[in-house]
């Protein structure tokens, strides 16, 4: 093979991860981890990425063909004129492994993306951008410092390959969930919108929905800046902040809702109807309305753990029978009447 150490193959660190590389592939897979940290790294979330990607296979529908293809297209293996076309034909044997691999990921829905930007900077000396990005599920990772971040559904997370000296700065789109590694001589800084929120070792949730930052914190201390404002959280507190906001102002957190994507749990702890909604809207994807205005502020003291959202409007209509709620669905729409 001719491959350069510095432009590594997906196909042959898929093969040196099932143990099917010759002596001479081994080989080269070693010196190219071995030639720099970087390159250690981007194997290591490579193959922490494919470890993770059986857990899901069982559930995985996807076309192996079909979804290589996308992950090539996704790494950039082929040219993006490359057409991939879902077909119902027969799986190829070739490298079967390989493609079933791209197949659980791609159904996943959570591929992180910063694979290739480590690799294209393997030459560079210097901390490169890094993207991780969730789509149609949660995502949860390690940042260089150690720190986990858990993404929501169609969130991106932007950082350097290495933090160096001075405030360790991510930008985030979407939600997200921060578990930090306290290091006080280099605070952890979130940058969403027009907000920073700074915190030398705590967890704290950060979401932007419609151009309002919503920051919840879970332990320690949390400090938020806007404009020239700045403010103080502490555990079970949260602040909303959008562009408009000329002051900041925190309040309690009456409920653990937003903790849905990380632990599967709708948790109601005499939570409005009309909460509990919007929270399976987004969850599901899903378009539910409360048409009688009286429902809206129904309290419901109910946990949900891994329900389906069927399940959920059953136990809805079978805690409020008092109000003979009816569930209608009319093409994506569900009204509750």
């Amino acid at each position: 093979m001719s491959e350069s150490l510095h432009d590594m193959n997906d196909e042959l660190l898929v093969k040196y991860l099932l143990g099917e590389t010759s002596p001479e592939e081994s080989g080269m897979v070693k010196a190219w981890m071995a030639e720099s940290e970087l390159n250690r790294q981007c194997f290591e979330h490579f193959r922490l990425i494919w470890e993770r990607s059986f857990g899901i296979a069982a559930h995985s529908k996807v076309d192996p063909d079909d979804a290589w293809k996308r992950f090539q297209l996704l790494t950039g293996q082929q040219p993006a004129t490359a057409e991939v076309v879902v077909r119902s034909q027969p799986r190829r044997a070739r490298l079967p492994f390989l493609r079933a691999a791209a197949a659980i990921l791609l159904t996943a829905g959570a591929i992180t993306l910063f694979y290739l930007n480590w690799r294209s900077g393997a030459d560079a000396g210097a901390a490169t951008p890094v993207t991780i990005a969730a789509r149609n599920s949660s995502l949860t990772d390690t940042l260089p410092d150690g720190s986990i971040v858990t993404l929501n559904k169609r969130s991106s997370l932007r950082f350097p390959s290495d933090f160096k000296d001075g405030p360790r700065t991510v930008q985030l789109e979407g939600e997200a969930f921060f578990r930090i590694t306290p290091d006080p001589a280099r605070p952890f800084e979130v940058r969403i919108n027009d907000v920073i929120i700074k915190v030398l070792g705590t967890s704290f949730n950060v979401k932007s929905n419609e151009g309002v930052t919503e920051v919840i914190v879970e332990t320690g201390l949390v400090q938020v800046s806007h404009s020239s404002h700045q403010l103080q959280l502490r555990p079970k507190e949260k602040l909303s902040v959008s562009a408009a906001d000329t002051e900041l102002k925190k309040d309690s957190v009456s409920d653990q809702l937003y903790k849905y994507y990380r632990t599967r749990e709708f948790v109601c702890d005499n939570t409005p109807l009309w909460k509990l909604v919007d929270v399976l809207n987004e969850a599901y994807d899903a378009r539910i309305v409360i048409e009688r205005p009286a429902l809206r502020n129904l309290r419901i003291d109910v946990p949900f753990y891994d329900e389906s959202l069927d399940n959920i409007l059953d136990v809805i209509t079978e805690t409020f029978n008092d109000q003979h709620i009816q569930v209608v669905k009319q093409d994506s729409l569900i009204i509750l009447k």
